[in-house]
């Protein structure tokens, strides 16, 4: 910025009006309507004053108004013959506002019986999220319901008994500054730049794009990894399990993979991996297993969203460090299963494996599931 300084204005911090300052206020507007002076002008000018928002003056305003009326023989029925403002009406009908709303008892309480039974679908799963919970059960639910934004609120400011934020499976996190990319040059070839992927692939329009990626234990490399991979347009998620991180091992899990599903080729078009040293033998992939390969740019996982997010679910079961190899195959196939099964907002609170199912049906492939 150098010489040049911003100067932050100090935020005005609203208070509830007592009595008196209702009756000032009023005062004030009563004047201001008998002067006849502009009404938009002179309310600004009181909600300054008065130190307080001009939609608060005006509702003041509003509840203060007295219609006066008297008989009339004619018509046999009361007519209003003149409007005042009156003080002691505006806080007399705040009062009893005030005194409805806490014999009514607070929104938290109504709603109980709707956040235990999402407390209790967030507890099912490692995987599930409040905001999946509250669109899962509210569904069906007959009673009085929040919005996922108001659960969130209601565990920040701590109202809710027996779950806190650490207790959030993910807790939305705080918005950071852009990031400075890092200059960075391959120092061998990767392949094909996720810059020059087609438009198609990258709207998720068409079916049997993939995003891949390695998720390790422990750093060394030896002890275990699984080749995630996820279809772009409906999320499906597949966990293959391999002894090492080697490039050679990788290709290997990927042509048996093949064998074992005879509708890969009908399923798979295109990968898009990382930069990580695993893939290094596309060209055989590419020869091999028949599909395209692209490569994300350095230091931009944003450019895998999915497969990154599904990566941080695997988490939730498998720890960082934990020797890959010593997981049986059927808790492999279980979790793939759980994380599969997850409802997601972004498609339309419906699993990726339904949608999955559904894809596959619409261009006539056999639906078979593509577990290991």
């Amino acid at each position: 910025m150098g010489a040049e300084t911003i100067i932050r204005q100090k935020t005005i911090r609203y208070h509830h009006l007592d009595d008196i300052r209702v009756t000032e206020i009023i005062t004030k507007v009563s004047l201001l309507r008998k002067s006849g002076s502009p009404r938009t002008e002179g309310m600004r000018r009181i909600a300054k004053e008065s130190g307080c928002g001009i939609n608060t003056i005006y509702r003041l305003a509003r509840l203060s108004d007295v219609e006066l009326k008297k008989w009339d023989i004619r018509k046999a029925d009361y007519v209003t013959y003149h409007h005042e403002m009156s003080a002691d009406a505006a806080i007399y009908i705040r009062r009893r506002n005030k005194i409805a709303s806490l014999a009514n008892g607070s929104k938290v309480s109504k709603c109980d019986a709707f956040i235990r039974s999402c407390l209790a679908y967030i507890r099912e799963s490692r995987i599930h999220t409040i905001d999946e919970a509250v669109n899962t059960i509210g569904r069906n639910y007959t009673g009085k319901t929040v919005c996922t934004k108001t659960f969130y609120n209601w565990v920040n400011a701590g109202k809710i008994d027996g779950f806190a934020r650490k207790d959030l499976p993910r807790a939305p996190g705080w918005k950071t500054r852009p990031k400075d990319w890092k200059e960075y040059t391959a120092t061998d070839s990767r392949g094909k730049s996720i810059l020059t992927r087609p438009e198609t692939i990258n709207s998720r329009e068409e079916f049997g794009h993939w995003e891949g990626d390695l998720v390790v234990g422990p750093k060394d490399g030896i002890n275990g990894a699984y080749i995630t991979l996820v279809e772009r347009m409906t999320r499906f998620y597949l966990m293959l399990p391999i002894r090492d991180k080697k490039s050679v091992t990788v290709l290997e899990a990927l042509r048996d993979y093949k064998k074992s599903h005879p509708i890969f080729n009908q399923v798979f078009k295109s990968i898009t991996f990382d930069n990580g040293s695993e893939f290094c033998l596309w060209r055989e992939m590419e020869s091999e297993l028949g599909i395209e390969t692209w490569f994300g740019r350095p230091y931009h996982s944003c450019d895998r969203g999915s497969n990154e997010n599904c990566n941080g679910l695997i988490r939730r079961y498998i720890q960082k460090g934990t020797d890959i190899n010593s997981v049986e195959a059927a808790q492999t196939r279980r979790i793939n299963k759980e994380i599969n099964a997850k409802r997601r907002r972004l498609l339309g609170y419906e699993s990726a494996e339904a949608c999955f199912s559904k894809a596959l049906e619409k261009q006539g492939i056999p639906r078979t599931w593509m577990y290991v």
